[in-house]
C-alpha cells in the first residue's frame, strides 16, 4: 500500500503535471506541495491548513478526498503513542468528598437511631413526671367543680363534688389495679 506523499507525487507524475503547474493551479505553495509529497506534515503551522491543503491538492489530482484525509488520520494514528490510560484503562479516582459525606449522613442516621429514643424517652418522662404527684408527699383533698371544664390532679383519696340540679354527689377516687375508680 502506498504512503500519501507517494500516492500524491506518483498521481502527480502519472497525469504530467509539474510542480509548478500544481502550485498554480491550486494556489498552494511549492514548499506545501513538496511537503504533503515528502509527508513532512511538521511543516505545517496547523493540523487544518494541512487538512485543506490534502484536501485541494488530492480533488485536483483526482483522488477522492475524504479516502486521502482518511489515510492521513490512520498515519497520524499509527504514529503517535497510544495514551497508557488507554491500553489498561484509566484507574478510577475515589471521589473523597461524595465519600466523606455519605460516611458522615450514615453516621449521623445511626447515632440519630442509637440517641433519640432515649432522649424522648427521657423527655417524656420528665415530662409525666410533672404530672405525678407523690401520693404520700399530699393528703387527700375534696374538689368541687363548679365549671363545664376543670384540670386538677387526683391522688387516691381525694373527693371530687359535682353540683348537679339541687344535689350535690361526691365520688370518692380510689385506686384499684392500677386503674382510678369513681
Amino acid at each position: 500500500m502506498k504512503s500519501i506523499g507517494e500516492l500524491l507525487k506518483t498521481t502527480r507524475q502519472e497525469k504530467g503535471f509539474s510542480l509548478e503547474e500544481i502550485v498554480h493551479e491550486t494556489n498552494i505553495s511549492r514548499h506545501f506541495i513538496e511537503a504533503l509529497e515528502e509527508e513532512d506534515f511538521d511543516a505545517f503551522p496547523a493540523e487544518a491548513y494541512l487538512l485543506g491543503f490534502l484536501r485541494n491538492y488530492a480533488d485536483f489530482l483526482g483522488l477522492d478526498p475524504n479516502k486521502v484525509i482518511s489515510m492521513f488520520k490512520n498515519y497520524k494514528l499509527s504514529e503517535e503513542p497510544a495514551p497508557i490510560e488507554e491500553l489498561v484503562g484509566r484507574r478510577k479516582e475515589i471521589p473523597w468528598k461524595r465519600l466523606i459525606l455519605i460516611v458522615s449522613l450514615l453516621a449521623a442516621v445511626a447515632l440519630a437511631v442509637v440517641f433519640v429514643p432515649g432522649l424522648v424517652r427521657t423527655f417524656m418522662a420528665g415530662r409525666n413526671a410533672e404530672n405525678v404527684v407523690d401520693q404520700d408527699a399530699r393528703i387527700p383533698q375534696e374538689y368541687l367543680v363548679e365549671s363545664d371544664f376543670i384540670e386538677m390532679t387526683i391522688i387516691a383519696g381525694d373527693t371530687i363534688r359535682i353540683p348537679f340540679d339541687e344535689s350535690v354527689y361526691s365520688f370518692l377516687v380510689q385506686k384499684k389495679n392500677k386503674k382510678i375508680i369513681l
